[in-house]
């Protein structure tokens, strides 16, 4: 996925890593998981710290080769405050990944569906 991105991208992604916890440990996460599983590659959503209390989300994955950004948002749509500290959390023990409780309709090879 890394190698998808573009050098000016990486740069600014290590920017944000080097932005330190308090701790020490590295101001970003990528966490990989299979988050669509009908669909082949890697896939991770990455979280960078931009400032003391500020966390941005990027999600990403490789169909067929080529790197795809991918939305990252909640069911609610409502972000919780996310803090250096969820970073921490998530570097101590990565959550599997978990289903999520959302049906849709299957149209012509599609999936229509209520997004929050």
């Amino acid at each position: 996925l890394l190698a998808g991105l573009s050098d000016d991208e990486r740069g600014y992604w290590l920017e944000r890593c080097r932005n330190r916890l308090a701790d020490g440990r590295p101001g970003c996460v990528m966490l990989t998981g299979d988050f669509w599983p009908e669909t082949a590659g890697a896939e991770a959503i990455v979280l960078l710290r931009d400032g003391a209390e500020h966390i941005s989300t990027e999600g990403l994955a490789m169909v067929d080769g080529l790197l795809q950004r991918r939305a990252v948002s909640t069911l609610t749509g409502l972000y919780p405050q996310l803090s250096g500290t969820v970073i921490a959390d998530l570097l101590d023990a990565a959550p599997a990944p978990a289903p999520v409780p959302l049906n849709g309709l299957r149209l012509g090879g599609e999936m229509l569906f209520l997004a929050p």
